[in-house]
């Protein structure tokens, strides 16, 4: 679907830079001599009014280069933008990864803790906004629809040792419409100041993504189609979202369900479930030829709003040449992309440095999947990983 050695992880509210501001310190002293409570000549005055002028100038401007800054980056994941600058480091958040089982987590090694004290806080005076935008996007893209999605608050590890996501309900509009919206940055810092979590406006759905190895050794990447509302244009790899409607047994992804009407269990097997029920929609894979999904570690992509994504591996027993005779006869959203690529794993483990042409076409999110998929290979060769992280 479109989007759609061991440490104990945690969630990183990340503080919003100030935006910079005008203050006595920026404009001339008043001078308080006698000398000085002369009138000016009027060469002097307008010497003094061209300063302000400029210094107002200088901070609009600096308000102005940091408004579109902040938007570039936000508008990259959504208009086929190219990072040539992202790094791990910079450009996301690690809510976890699988550092002391490098191979990644099977679903016994997850539980889920349901709550509606996750879902996202409303604001009385933005809700009205959200239903006016989603209205009018609409009419642009008509391909776009609605949808519940589970709201990602955390992840802990309990007294076992397995990992607890706490997860609420949310929806695909208001994802659109806070996360993406233009006023990210002001959702955000009025949920640091009003309720101390940056994040606490925002949607905030749980995605997934990930790597698909082949048969001969081979990882799957899609050219994304110019129609879809995230990453348009630009390479990735498979994922959506998972849905509450199927963790509750309904068939139409339309549905929306109710709190109780969720199983924990049922709910971590579709997280999951749906990076499988992906590769089969986008790559028109049969999922009886996928297998030993692990996951990676779940990782907030601070273009889209510090959003969360668990990220995934597993296997195909298809080689690249089936593989693309399967996705050549289309399937139910391989229209989604239009084409395939494919990188042997090697390859993959150092694109960053290696296949740098393929990395800058990579969108964050990719580069996110593609840089776990390497670190917990390193890892697991007992190699120190060459990402700064």
């Amino acid at each position: 679907m479109d989007f759609c050695s061991s440490t104990t992880p945690t969630v990183i509210v990340i503080e919003q830079d100030e935006d910079e501001m005008s203050s006595s310190e920026d404009l001339p002293p008043e001078s308080n001599t006698a000398e000085d409570k002369r009138v000016p000549d009027a060469a002097a005055d307008q010497g003094v009014v061209a300063l302000v002028e400029a210094l107002e100038e200088h901070i609009h401007q600096s308000e102005r280069d940091n408004h579109e800054k902040s938007q570039q980056q936000q508008m990259s994941q959504i208009d086929g933008h190219h990072d040539d600058d992202w790094s791990m480091d910079d450009d996301v958040i690690i809510d976890y990864i699988a550092t002391d089982r490098c191979d990644g987590l099977n679903v016994d090694d997850c539980r889920v803790e349901l709550g509606s004290q996750y879902n996202r806080k409303t604001l009385a005076e933005f809700e009205g906004k959200i239903e006016l935008r989603w209205t009018e996007r609409l009419k642009t893209n008509t391909r776009l629809f609605n949808g519940q999605k589970f709201r990602f608050d955390s992840v802990v590890t309990d007294g076992d040792k397995n990992l607890v996501f706490k997860l609420g309900l949310t929806q695909y509009r208001d994802y659109v419409e806070t996360n993406l919206s233009d006023d990210v940055t002001w959702l955000q810092k009025k949920g640091k100041e009003m309720l101390n979590n940056s994040q606490g406006y925002l949607a905030e759905p749980l995605a997934v993504g990930g790597v698909v190895v082949t048969a001969d050794g081979k990882v799957i990447f899609q050219q994304r189609s110019a129609w879809v509302a995230e990453s348009a244009g630009q390479l990735d790899l498979p994922g959506g979202h998972p849905e509450p409607s199927e963790a509750a047994g309904c068939n139409n992804l339309t549905t929306f369900v109710e709190m109780e009407d969720l199983d924990a269990r049922k709910v971590i097997e579709e997280i999951f479930q749906s990076q499988i029920k992906e590769v089969r929609d986008e790559v028109n894979i049969p999922v009886e030829h996928l297998a030993d999904i692990k996951l990676l570690g779940i990782v907030r992509n601070r273009v889209t709003g510090n959003r969360p994504v668990c990220y995934f591996k597993m296997t195909c027993s298809l080689n690249e040449a089936e593989i693309r005779e399967l996705y050549n006869q289309g399937g139910a959203e391989t229209d989604e992309s239009t084409g395939l690529l494919f990188l042997s794993t090697q390859k993959v483990y150092t694109m960053e440095k290696d296949e740098v042409d393929t990395w800058k076409q990579l969108c964050p999110s990719g580069k996110a999947a593609v840089t776990l998929f390497s670190i917990t290979h390193q890892l697991s060769m007992e190699n120190r990983p060459f990402q700064q992280v």
